[in-house]
């Protein structure tokens, strides 16, 4: 069911001289007759249409139906109706196109525009793909709409009466629907009566009889005027009787409609009989009339029609049924022949709840996201508060940190002498062991020193000569006290020493230079040094110890091996040893006590101010001691 879908729909059946409506409800899956009501136009003193639609409009008011929309009928004569069979399978827009070009075609060679529609059958009768098709002249359509408009009828659809008469049937009576036998619907109006034939369902044939109700109303006017009386004036009266010549002339187009529906019906129905005859319109109910044509077409007849004031099937509402079950949308056949506007302005007015739901859904769903979103952002100005009133914390910290690190670096210069200086005896013990170690059976280690020792010891060029004789040493008075009073009557007092440490220039001691003899053994004299080299750099101590190279001894070769060459080769001549080889090691250590940081960057061109309280990247830092 539609969102916003009428649950309520009004049928309007308006003849030459009287309108029934009646109205139905939609209660979950049933339909029910909420409302019926007949208005006599004649009683009124209507007599033209015009003043009929005018006189129906100012009635429906009356019982508090102007307001809603109401499904009106088309005569079935102004409209055509045909059964067409297209090959199976063929559905959808390509069905579509097809029917257009039959309607086409049963519209001829007019010029006039045709309003039609269709529906879609179950294949039977030797049918394969049957088409039920409903068409009539636009002009009839719209001069009927202009019609309403005018008297102030509120149109929501249009649909023919033939028809109407049998999704009444249909409803109110659903074993005929399921009957496979003909049956005969006779809607007898006051004018014409309009013939259909049904088979399972289907709508097989629709025909309009030149007969009307009007005419039992004149023969039996006529006969009163004649002096007659009683019988009759009634269906049972003699066969010479007026009112037994008019239902002949019924009679006959009756079978003449028959005879026409049977000469182009498939023969596996047009020459079966009929099942049963039913009746509704305004002249049903003339009594008599469904027992004689019960008698004269061999098959049971009755009326129908939704139940009257007196609870009984009341023909006269059996269109304005049809109707309404068609605005309703339960109609078996929901043929219309409204105009494309009508349908248009009838489709937005029922999807119109549609667009209030999705503007609903939409307004609802546009505050939801908002107030999210409103909610998200008041979570984000939150943290962004939290972390401004932390940025504001650190930046008051900024300078205390500031102020720390330059008292850690402070207090990692003051300790870079103790640090370096205080571990050298370590490294030289540890180095010593080293070399009791590595060495082999006849080496001799001769020397060991430290870099600084180790250079020191070497000869002096001219100018670094002279530059040291200028300069005077301290005595030994001095170095223990650095100042001296030179006369008790004078406030001056001796200069201090420049015996300081420059701690951020003070060198770091990274290698030891080692000196020994090793004895030559067979032709390879190297192959013990060699294995001296190899257990040295095995030991975690050092890293990259080897030969010194000659550049850098050249000095303290004759300093340091002299004395010793000399004793061992006595020795060697005493034959109490072999030959020896001197060699000369530096030990460079795997790691250092005082880990410097690497030197800064060049600085910047002057373009700035800058902070004094940055601490320098130069300076030295203790990682162990």
């Amino acid at each position: 069911m539609p969102l916003m879908r009428d649950k309520q729909s009004v049928g309007l059946d308006l003849g030459p001289s009287s309108a029934k409506v009646v109205q139905v409800v939609l209660r979950g899956k049933a339909v029910e007759v909420a409302r019926t009501a007949l208005f006599e136009a004649r009683g009124e003193g209507l007599l033209d249409e015009a003043e009929l639609y005018a006189g129906t409009a100012s009635w429906l008011k009356e019982i508090g139906l102007a307001e809603r929309d109401v499904n009106v009928g088309l005569p079935q004569h102004l409209a055509t109706t045909q059964i067409s069979d297209f090959p199976p399978n063929v559905t959808g827009d390509e069905l579509r196109e097809m029917v257009t070009f039959e309607t086409v075609q049963l519209a001829g060679l007019s010029d006039e525009a045709f309003a039609s529609d269709y529906q879609v059958l179950a294949p039977e009768y030797g049918r394969k793909n049957p088409v039920l098709i409903g068409m009539c002249r636009q002009s009839a359509v719209d001069e009927r709409n202009a019609a309403f408009a005018e008297a102030g009828l509120r149109v929501r659809d249009i649909a023919m009466e033939g028809l109407a008469a049998a999704n009444a049937l249909f409803f109110l009576h659903p074993e005929a629907q399921a009957e496979k036998a003909p049956q005969v619907i006779l809607d007898i109006g006051a004018e014409t009566t309009s013939m259909l034939v049904l088979g399972s369902g289907q709508v097989l044939f629709v025909g309009a009889l030149l007969f009307g109700a009007e005419r039992f109303a004149k023969a039996a006017a006529q006969a009163e005027l004649d002096g007659l009386s009683g019988a009759a004036l009634t269906l049972d009266g003699p066969a010479e009787s007026p009112l037994q010549a008019v239902y002949r002339q019924l009679e006959s187009e009756i079978r003449n409609g028959l005879e026409h529906w049977r000469a182009g019906e498939k023969a596996d129905i047009a020459g079966a009989a009929l099942a049963r005859l039913w009746l509704c319109g305004g002249g049903a109910g003339m009594a008599g009339l469904s027992a004689r044509l019960s008698q004269g077409q061999g098959c049971p007849a009755a009326v129908f029609g939704p139940a009257g004031e007196d609870g009984q099937p009341d023909p006269r509402l059996a269109i304005a049924l049809g109707l309404a079950l068609q605005g309703l949308g339960q109609a078996a056949i929901p043929i219309s022949l409204c105009p494309e506007p009508m349908r248009w302005s009838r489709l937005r007015r029922e999807r119109f709840g549609y667009l209030l739901a999705a503007s609903a859904i939409f307004l609802g769903l546009a505050v939801f996201f908002m107030i999210r979103h409103s909610h998200s952002l008041d979570r984000r100005s939150r943290d962004l508060g939290v972390q401004v009133a932390n940025l504001r914390k650190c930046r008051d910290l900024i300078p205390k940190l500031e102020e720390n690190y330059q008292l850690i670096q402070h207090h990692e210069k003051m300790l870079l002498p103790i640090v370096e200086k205080a571990n050298r005896g370590g490294r030289f013990l540890k180095t010593i062991q080293a070399l009791e170690q590595a060495r082999g059976e006849g080496d001799w280690f001769i020397y060991l020193a430290d870099e600084f020792s180790f250079e020191e010891g070497k000869p002096k060029d001219e100018k670094t000569a002279e530059a040291a004789a200028a300069t005077p040493r301290p005595t030994p008075q001095e170095l223990l006290f650095p100042g001296t009073i030179a006369s008790l009557d004078s406030s001056e007092g001796m200069a201090p020493a420049s015996t300081a440490t420059v701690v951020t220039a003070m060198s770091q001691m990274q290698s030891m230079v080692m000196a020994g003899h090793s004895p030559k053994t067979g032709g390879d004299f190297l192959g013990s040094v060699k294995a001296i080299r190899d257990k040295l750099n095995a030991n975690p101590l050092f890293k990259g110890a080897d030969i010194l190279p000659k550049p850098e001894r050249v000095g303290r070769e004759e300093e340091i091996f002299q004395p010793w060459i000399t004793y061992l080769r006595t020795l060697a001549e005493r034959r109490i040893t072999g030959p020896y080889v001197s060699y000369m090691f530096r030990l460079p250590f795997a790691t250092l006590d005082v880990n410097k940081a690497p030197p800064p960057p060049p600085p910047p061109p002057k373009s700035s101010r800058r902070s004094r309280s940055a601490p320098s990247q130069s300076e030295e830092k203790v990682d162990d001691v």
